[in-house]
């Protein structure tokens, strides 16, 4: 009995600095890192590729991490974005186009000028070089480990939603995403 009188002496200090230590964690920017978009960037078939699996992929068990099935989706509640290339467009620099996609600004078609509007930025970015399933499997179970490892799921209980956008180049050669969930693309 006394021995555990005193070990609950030694440990309770430890844990009540523990406790101090969590508590002065700022909540905002634990949320703030679990808000945002997975982007998955590329020519439309392997973004169509990907996107499809990741919005029905089921390889993990979504509590544990566990490499198990559970019977929900590896990323439900996130908020998948499609970032198509237009066709015709080059990629100069894979950092713009990156800080593009994460930026939090898009813009939709209004007749022949664009009204900018804000879009999620973005928390994981993919870049699919092919449509073969075992590459998209790969990049699932990367997204999700890394998604894991950062404590960056959002949490919520929901399908996955998929939003659409298109990376075009703007007449000064910036490039710029277009907000194809609202309208099309008008000339």
């Amino acid at each position: 009995m006394k021995r555990l009188v005193l070990i609950s002496f030694l440990i309770l200090p430890i844990l009540l600095a523990a406790c101090r230590d969590l508590s002065s964690s700022s909540p905002s920017s634990e949320t703030s890192s679990r808000e945002g978009s997975i982007v998955v960037f590329g020519g439309a078939r392997e973004v169509d590729a990907l996107s499809g699996y990741l919005l029905t992929c089921d390889s993990f068990d979504n509590v544990s991490g566990k490499p198990e099935p559970d019977g929900l989706p590896d990323f439900a509640g996130e908020v998948i974005d499609r970032v198509l290339l237009m066709p015709g467009e080059t990629v100069d620099s894979l950092n713009l186009i990156k800080k593009v996609c994460q930026d939090t600004l898009a813009y939709i078609p209004v007749g022949v000028d664009l009204r900018p509007v804000s879009k999620a930025r973005a928390k994981y970015f993919l870049m699919p070089s092919d449509t073969l399933s075992s590459s998209c499997q790969a990049l699932g179970e990367e997204c999700f480990r890394i998604l894991r490892f950062r404590n960056a799921f959002t949490h919520r209980i929901a399908y996955p939603q998929l939003k659409s956008y298109v990376a075009m180049s703007d007449e000064d050669g910036n490039f710029v995403i277009i907000d194809s969930n609202v309208g099309i693309l008008s000339e």
